[in-house]
């Protein structure tokens, strides 16, 4: 007889930033600068990347309805660079930018400088079109940064992943000795791997599903509580039945070779568990559980007979 026992934890994400605004009265004009961030797992890192790309609309009345471009109609790129002995984030090219006397600067940043698709309107923000789940692993966006008059602190710019991760660990909690687990493969079925992404979320995801699958094998022993990464996907966020997209719910399959000590004999089996919403800027951990229970150990029971007299008589004639 054997036991399974699947968890799956979705660790959602509740992060936000907050932006003082402040009028100020300052002579000397001060230069555009700006702070990245990363929305992290559980805290907000330095901005690991080498640029990013801002759109910056600018207001006299800082309301969206009179929006002209501060730098022109394009994303300008912004990189680290060192002034006066500092580090500091600012446009990469010969102009400066200063920030105004009077009006607002709102900004709209998107990572890599690469990724194709990238479309902007002042309503809605940065939209970007047609991305795959690879590019999602690598794609954030950094919510309207909307300024007053600034003049001496750098624009905080805080970056969200745009995509989820899909990890599985597993552990062989099994109590009778013997029992090592072999995870063959882990497949994921009826996923869709396109779709658009702007920061209020994602939408029109591709409508033929797909498998992801990884197949290379992962040996565990007999009473190992492995919490390793032994397997990630990246993945477009969705949820089990996505609009439009065919196929039903996503289902996780687990294929798995269990070998016990009856002479190294093994046998192979599957498990299955529907999968859960996977949300942006999430790692969505599946802790998978395998406990095997031995069955009725073979035992003998030997017993000694009593001793069988057996009498035969022969008589010898001269």
């Amino acid at each position: 007889m054997k036991k399974l026992m699947i968890i799956a934890m979705g660790a959602a994400l509740a992060l936000t930033a907050c932006v003082n605004n402040e009028m100020v009265d300052d002579a000397a004009p001060k230069e555009v600068s700006f702070k990245g961030f990363n929305l992290g797992e559980s805290t907000r890192a330095t901005f690991e990347g080498t640029e990013f790309m801002v759109y910056a609309q600018f207001s006299n009345i800082g309301d969206v309805s009179d929006y002209i471009n501060f730098w022109g109609n394009a994303p300008t790129e912004i990189t680290k660079q060192t002034v006066d002995e500092n580090d500091v984030w600012k446009v990469n090219e010969t102009t400066k930018y200063y920030w105004p006397k009077a009006g607002a600067v709102s900004f709209w940043g998107y990572y890599p400088k690469s990724q194709g698709g990238v479309t902007f309107d002042n309503v809605n923000g940065v939209k970007v079109a047609g991305v795959s789940a690879a590019e999602a692993a690598v794609l954030m966006l950094a919510d309207p940064a909307q300024s007053k008059l600034k003049t001496a602190n750098s624009v905080p710019m805080v970056f969200k992943h745009a995509g989820a991760q899909v990890i599985f660990r597993a552990a062989n909690a099994s109590v009778d000795a013997g029992f090592d687990l072999t995870i063959n493969d882990v497949a994921i079925s009826n996923v869709s791997a396109e779709a658009d992404y702007q920061w209020s979320g994602w939408s029109n995801w591709n409508t033929t599903p797909t498998t992801i699958k990884a197949d290379n094998d992962k040996v565990i022993a007999n009473k190992e509580l492995n919490t390793t990464d032994l397997y990630v996907f990246n993945v477009i966020p969705q949820a089990l039945n996505v609009t439009g997209v065919t196929g039903g719910a996503k289902v996780i399959t687990i294929n798995y070779t269990v070998k016990d000590n009856n002479a190294g004999y093994t046998y192979t089996a599957t498990a299955t568990l529907d999968a859960t919403e996977w949300k942006v800027n999430t790692k969505h951990y599946y802790n998978v559980t395998f406990n095997f229970t031995a069955g009725e150990e073979i035992l003998f029971a030997p017993v000694t007979t009593d001793w069988v007299s057996e009498n035969k008589d022969y008589t010898v004639a001269d």
